[in-house]
């Protein structure tokens, strides 16, 4: 959206972008997070918290593969992932967590719609 001020030319997201991503979501009731991106923390879904266990168990080293989304979860997530890339144009908070989200659009899996909820999340505390 651009307007016209005083001080000249304000361009921003159209915020409508970013209702759709939380709704597509599911987020209308969560709580928001003051980043979009943590590098540090692992992602992990609950689906895959009992294959964690079961390394940690036998001992593994080398992490078990996690399942990759079915053809209606990856397209959703695409679709969000899309909409978010979007938004990145206008918004530099956004820019980089929507660069690793559409780095995970080819097989996304359910830590990478884990990901993607943070950053819908981080949408929420915005004005």
């Amino acid at each position: 959206m651009i307007r016209f001020t005083e001080e000249g030319l304000q361009i921003e997201a159209n915020p409508q972008h970013v209702e759709l991503a939380i709704e597509e979501l599911g987020l209308g009731t969560a709580r928001g997070v003051a980043s979009p991106y943590a590098a540090d923390e692992p992602v992990q879904s609950a689906a895959s918290l009992p294959r964690a266990r079961l390394e940690l168990e036998k001992g593994l080293t080398q992490p078990v593969e996690e399942e990759l989304l079915g053809p209606e979860e990856a397209q959703r997530y695409m679709a969000i992932a899309a909409r978010i890339n979007y938004l990145a144009f206008d918004r530099p908070d956004l820019q980089f967590a929507a660069k690793e989200a559409m780095r995970k659009m080819a097989k996304p899996t359910a830590s990478d719609m884990v990901a993607l909820k943070r950053i819908g999340r981080f949408l929420l505390t915005l004005p």
